[in-house]
């Protein structure tokens, strides 16, 4: 299932066809781009190959916990390579269920809408 954003649109948006396909067993090349120096300065730094293997099973586990959240890799066009990935889960906080996301758009897409459209196909 690939789902596109349709409506709300910006000029830079309207430029590609943003659209998220669900994280699969051959999305681990994705987490290994997104594991990059500059992609994780802000977040700790890249993580090893062992802790990319836990990440990538978590991302798959997400899928299977009946509305807990879901990853995906995100697309700038059908034939496109991946731009990124995203996703949501459940998370407590102050004992209340929340709902948070977490995207990565490689270096090559950023500044074009990208995430924002992500984020809103998420969102929906």
């Amino acid at each position: 299932m690939t789902t596109h954003s349709t409506e709300h649109r910006t000029a830079a948006e309207k430029m590609t066809d943003i659209g998220l396909v669900p994280w699969t067993d051959d999305d681990f090349d994705l987490l290994l781009k997104n594991n990059a120096p500059e992609m994780t300065a802000h977040l700790g730094g890249p993580e090893t190959l062992d802790q990319l293997m836990d990440r990538h099973r978590r991302y798959l586990a997400l899928s299977t916990l009946d509305g807990h959240g879901r990853m995906f890799r995100i697309t700038a066009g059908p034939d496109a390579p991946a731009a990124g990935s995203i996703g949501y889960w459940a998370t407590p906080w102050q004992g209340e269920r929340v709902w948070e996301t977490g995207w990565g758009v490689l270096p090559g897409y950023q500044g074009r809408g990208i995430a924002a459209a992500a984020a809103r196909l998420v969102a929906a």
